[in-house]
């Protein structure tokens, strides 16, 4: 199946954010419940150590992504994390709040918009990007994975979607995850509820937009093509696909770390 660069609701500037929200905050929880990026949990410890970054700068941070979880694996494992900046170009800021108070601290939100195509230069740190990089046609993905490279910058892309029946089915099913669910991602105020339950657009929105992430994400091979002459040899890049268990998704993965 090839990639299609079709648009996503939430991505739109005419989105209403009630919409927008509702999208990230199911996303964040399917992220802290489910857990699954710790498929590459370990790959992305050890590449951040590698990289010797005071900060990570997660980008596309949607409702808080997966550093709750990753965050309170680490602390289970021992392992330790340098801080970890929350971005969005659209910032939800109460959820920005609510992962800050989930993680006790360890996560930081910032409230400014950033866009994950224009990294400003005063934050540095290792770039995470889960579940974004598919939002990006292929020039500007790779122009993403360039500034990184540039700056000098180690950079970790994550997808638990793709192109296979597994991952469109989870997300056809995603409205009747939502309806079941709503009342856990937040607080479920009046037109919240209105919109999930009565004229169900958030779930509607939200199973729309995964069946198109599913279509627009890279596969490994793709992953390697927009790293193709990428940093002269001082950049070392590691993609693959790795699952948390044998009946999970596969996660599609790209780690890049300069060389010492």
């Amino acid at each position: 199946m090839a990639r299609r660069q079709l648009f996503e609701i939430e991505d739109q500037p005419w989105c209403p954010s009630l919409i927008r929200d509702g999208i990230t905050d199911a996303l964040e929880f399917h992220a802290r419940v489910a857990g699954p990026y710790r498929a590459i949990a370990d790959r992305l410890f050890a590449a951040i150590r590698e990289s010797g970054a005071e900060r990570v700068v997660d980008l596309c941070s949607g409702g808080g992504g997966p550093w709750i979880f990753l965050s309170r694996l680490a602390g289970k494992r021992g392992t330790p994390l340098p801080e970890i900046l929350l971005t969005d170009l659209f910032p939800n800021r109460r959820a920005f709040d609510r992962a800050r108070d989930l993680s006790g601290g360890v996560l930081t939100p910032l409230d400014q918009g950033v866009d994950a195509t224009r990294v400003p230069e005063d934050l540095s740190g290792f770039r995470t990007l889960f579940s974004g990089l598919h939002h990006f046609p292929p020039q500007v993905a790779r122009a993403i994975l360039a500034d990184a490279v540039d700056r000098g910058q180690g950079i970790g892309v994550f997808e638990f979607v793709g192109r296979h029946p597994s991952a469109l089915a989870f997300c056809l099913a995603t409205p009747w995850f939502m309806l079941t669910a709503a009342p856990f991602f937040g607080p479920l105020s009046a037109r919240r509820f209105l919109f999930t339950y009565v004229a169900p657009a958030i779930p509607l929105a939200a199973s729309f937009d995964g069946v198109v992430s599913c279509l627009r994400a890279y596969s490994p091979a793709e992953l390697r093509d927009l790293t193709r002459g990428l940093g002269n040899g001082k950049y070392r890049f590691e993609i693959g696909t790795a699952r948390g268990f044998p009946w999970s998704m596969p996660v599609t993965y790209l780690l890049g770390v300069p060389k010492g």
